[in-house]
């Protein structure tokens, strides 16, 4: 597949840049989301009936299908400039910055160290959408602890990968 690029308002031409979880994160994600609650479902049924129903067997699979498709949607972000504005999806949740006023920033401990979810998800290795920390909302995009900030007239409004910001150096 080839790469796709978008112009910003500015004229600057970029690649979409995809951010992805590594298959050893995706696989253990996989087995906690999907696998756990079917696995379990199965066994309390076997347990208590000692056979397994073709009922419990297509609700299983259903069941984890269903958990599998939201999984893969969620794990997957994409980070672009697109008229004089930095976008940030993953799944259910995006958000956007004029490139006006953006520099990248050191990350400290405290934004990596947790906060509240507003509006997201954490997994093993993922972090995406709103987060609370330290009084701010800052939105993640992160598959790593080696991640990096970028901040908006002084205050910290996304946090990515650290390879994500070294590529968008050149426009904040």
């Amino acid at each position: 597949m080839g790469s796709i690029y978008l112009t910003s308002g500015r004229g600057i031409q970029m690649e979409v840049i995809t951010v992805g979880l590594g298959s050893k994160e995706f696989f253990l994600n996989s087995l906690l989301i999907a696998v756990l609650p079917v696995a379990l479902l199965l066994g309390v049924e076997y347990m208590a009936t000692k056979r397994f129903s073709s009922v419990g067997l297509l609700l299983g699979a259903a069941i984890f299908l269903l958990l599998q498709s939201w999984w893969v949607y969620q794990a997957k972000g994409k980070v672009f400039v697109e008229d004089g504005a930095l976008h940030v999806r993953s799944g259910f949740y995006k958000a956007q910055w004029p490139l006006e006023g953006l520099s990248a920033s050191a990350i400290n401990a405290a934004i990596m160290g947790g906060g509240v979810r507003i509006n997201g998800t954490a997994m093993y290795g993922f972090r995406a959408g709103w987060f609370q920390i330290t009084g701010d909302r800052i939105f993640f995009l992160t598959t790593s602890n080696s991640a990096a900030c970028i901040e908006q007239k002084g205050v910290v409004v996304l946090c990515l990968d650290r390879d994500v910001i070294d590529r968008l150096k050149g426009l904040i």
